[in-house]
């Protein structure tokens, strides 16, 4: 029975391509997030109609809540609904005429009017808001202060950065903004009363050397270039101004006549032509919009295109305008993801997943993720 091999191992049986596997080393992968977008021409309201009639309810049972008030805020911006945005805006204003959130609300309704002189000046009320850190009031001082340079009005534009400086006193560019403007406005008193306040003389040359670099209508020189960005031409024969306004997933309306620090724009008071542009690094449907400026509606309709860009992607938009107001496109922004090899050094973070969906169902992504 034992033979010449009794004893012998017993090798395995193994397939070609199972050596050629045992053999070839194993790599560590992680999936990368980012996002990506669709756009299309696309007038239909962004908004679940269940989620904004059970927010009516939720406000109706909490007329003196602050957050009812602000969930159906969004919802209704969302809905594209100047209507209800009116009057839930005049009963927010009864309860608190300062609420930030209402005082926005308030300028949206003026902006989808037309009125952007008016939307300006309801948001200007901001910096007597008592909601607001002085911080954030600086801010807001200053982004008006740009939107008052868009529409050829720089004295309002430096009466307002001499606001955010005062709000923000150790603050280099807010300072050498107010700087600026007393130079180019000859008051010598206001300027050598500025520069007294620094803290030392090394920031008193840092403050001079940067307003003296702001020279009269730097401020316009906008890159008009975004996660989203719209450039927007229509019949200039017709002699109507068009603005141009972007609804983002948040419920928020960005408009070069706003308060939104994520806005670049140029050609705002143009007949013929307007480019606006928003960086966000949310998800959902951005919602694009054109007013006219009067807010008047025509029996002319005025017809044009918008030449949209969203994260690499470029689409024409054609629209004809015939009322005061219409949606003209949507560009759906949403994540996708591959596996990449892992590098040297590399470790797991809080990015996997990088995203979450808030109170209104929005996905966003978490701070820090790209």
């Amino acid at each position: 029975m034992g033979g010449a091999n009794a004893g012998a191992p017993i090798l395995a049986r193994t397939t070609p391509h199972e050596s050629e596997r045992a053999a070839r080393p194993g790599r560590w992968m992680r999936r990368v997030w980012f996002r990506t977008a669709t756009i299309a021409a696309d007038d239909r309201p962004a908004v679940d109609l269940v989620k904004l009639e059970a927010a009516r309810v939720a406000l109706a049972a909490s007329p003196d809540a602050r957050q009812r008030h602000a969930e159906l805020a969004k919802l209704l911006v969302r809905q594209g609904n100047p209507a209800e945005v009116e009057a839930l805006a005049a009963r927010w204003t009864e309860r608190d005429p300062l609420d930030a959130d209402a005082l926005s609300l308030r300028a949206t309704a003026r902006a989808w009017r037309g009125d952007r002189d008016g939307a300006l000046r309801i948001l200007s009320g901001m910096l007597a808001s008592p909601s607001m850190a002085p911080a954030a009031q600086s801010e807001v001082a200053s982004t008006l202060a740009l939107a008052e340079d868009r529409a050829g009005r720089p004295l309002r534009a430096c009466a307002l950065r001499v606001a955010a400086a005062e709000t923000k006193p150790a603050d280099v560019p807010a300072v050498s903004a107010a700087l600026g403007c007393e130079r180019g406005q000859g008051r010598s008193a206001s300027e050598a009363r500025w520069l007294a306040s620094m803290k030392d003389d090394a920031t008193r040359a840092r403050v001079s050397a940067a307003a003296a670099k702001l020279a009269p209508g730097a401020a316009l020189a906008d890159t008009v270039s975004g996660d989203v960005a719209v450039d927007a031409t229509w019949d200039g024969a017709a002699g109507v101004d068009l603005d141009v306004g972007i609804v983002d997933p948040s419920g928020r309306r960005l408009s070069w006549a706003s308060a939104a620090r994520n806005v670049r724009a140029s050609d705002c008071t143009s007949v013929a032509h307007e480019a606006l542009a928003v960086t966000s690094g949310g998800t959902g449907p951005f919602l694009v919009e054109v007013v006219r400026a009067d807010g008047a509606s025509s029996e002319r309709p005025i017809t044009g295109k918008l030449r949209i860009t969203a994260l690499g992607r470029t689409q024409v938009v054609p629209f004809v305008l015939t009322g005061s107001r219409a949606q003209v496109a949507r560009v759906n922004v949403g994540m996708d993801s591959r596996l990449e090899a892992i590098t040297d050094g590399w470790t797991w973070g809080t990015c996997d997943p990088p995203f979450f969906t808030d109170a209104l169902g929005v996905r966003r992504m978490k701070p820090g993720c790209r």
